[in-house]
């Protein structure tokens, strides 16, 4: 199974960077021309990662192949702010981690409550500003899952995150970061070919640590062996 586990619609919203935010959108993509593109590419497991909104999945519900997910911005104990990615949830959580997205804490139990699966996304990533060396505690001691691949960040920090996963004994999981059409059009064909081996990997590493929370998830629509499916951009393949 493969699935490109971040990647957005127009339904992220203004580009939230000092400058930027009030002249341009995160991504111009319409919902179903990134699931058609997606399909096109191979992915067998379909999902979009907007900021902070299901809002673009609406058009894709009716779709067998396709399971809820959304990229939260949340705030650390620590004051700074952090991405993580949420899978296969309800409207109804997406409801409550809004609510609970200012408390790292209560957002923690709440996703464990639920049985959710999450990954903190591009950790060494100056995007949401700065990191503290807190915020790695709370990651290594309650997050299940690290980004070890992100097509937009630069092979140096994805390198780093791969790294750290490994060595905490994290799932890794990957994901194209795609906010228009062209980083995953033009890198498609020689992504497939880099990311095999990366993907082989992960898939290794994920597959055991999935399951498990597929057998935890009663009566959920989980996918035991989501995929660590990633789409390079330039930044990445240089």
């Amino acid at each position: 199974m493969r699935s490109d586990l971040h990647v957005h619609t127009k339904a992220s919203g203004m580009f939230n960077l000092p400058g930027l935010k009030h002249l341009c959108q995160e991504c111009y993509n319409e919902p179903l021309e990134v699931y058609d593109l997606l399909k096109r590419r191979g992915m067998s497991a379909i999902t979009v990662t907007d900021h902070d909104s299901i809002e673009g999945s609406e058009a894709l519900r009716s779709f067998s192949d396709f399971f809820l997910s959304e990229e939260v911005s949340v705030r650390m104990p620590s004051g700074t702010e952090a991405h993580l990615g949420v899978y296969n949830l309800t409207e109804r959580d997406h409801l409550e981690i809004k609510r609970r997205a200012n408390d790292f804490v209560s957002l923690l139990m709440y996703l464990t409550e639920r049985k959710l699966f999450f990954s903190v996304n591009h950790v060494f990533s100056g995007l949401t500003g700065r990191r503290e060396a807190d915020d790695f505690a709370w990651f290594e001691s309650y997050v299940p899952a690290y980004e070890a691949r992100n097509g937009q960040m630069w092979r140096k920090s994805n390198e780093c995150a791969a790294q750290l996963a490994a060595r905490l004994d994290k799932i890794a999981v990957a994901g194209s970061d795609a906010t228009s059409f062209s980083p995953v059009c033009e890198q498609a064909r020689a992504a497939w070919q880099e990311s095999m081996e990366v993907t082989a990997d992960l898939q290794q590493t994920s597959s055991a640590s999935l399951a498990h929370f597929s057998r935890t998830c009663p009566g959920r629509r989980c996918f035991p062996r989501l995929p660590c499916w990633c789409l390079s951009s330039p930044r990445d393949t240089g």
